[in-house]
């Protein structure tokens, strides 16, 4: 199972590509999520690419489920995902990041490296 099918999956919320994250991102005051695990690289040379590609989906699930409501949740590439929101102040901003974080380190479970990067701006047009 490839990450693509990650679309049927969660039927209504399903991954995006590159160009619906740079959508989503127009406008004010928007959140973007980068999520990275170069671990898979590893678990795929160790236990095959079915294995690797297993974790993908579930962690995009996982980010899926635990992604705000209207945020556009997407594989930039490889095993980078993304989630573009709204986030109107700050302290929203780092709210949602939080619990993205939480949701994605309970998941792995330290299991695989994850790295989590973000970017806040109050306008990106």
């Amino acid at each position: 199972m490839n990450l693509d099918n990650v679309i049927r999956l969660a039927p209504g919320k399903g991954l995006r590509d590159r160009a619906a994250i740079m959508s989503a991102l127009k406008g004010s005051r928007r959140l973007l999520m980068i999520v990275s695990a170069p671990g898979l690289k590893i678990l795929n040379r160790i236990q095959g690419i079915e294995a690797g590609d297993a974790l993908l989906v579930e962690l995009g699930r996982t980010i899926i489920n635990a992604a705000p409501a209207g945020a556009t949740v997407g594989r930039l590439a490889g095993a980078k995902l993304s989630v573009a929101c709204s986030a109107s102040k700050r302290d929203q901003a780092l709210s949602i990041l939080g619990e993205l974080s939480d949701s994605i380190l309970l998941y792995t479970n330290a299991s695989i490296p994850v790295h989590i990067g973000a970017v806040w701006s109050e306008g990106c047009d």
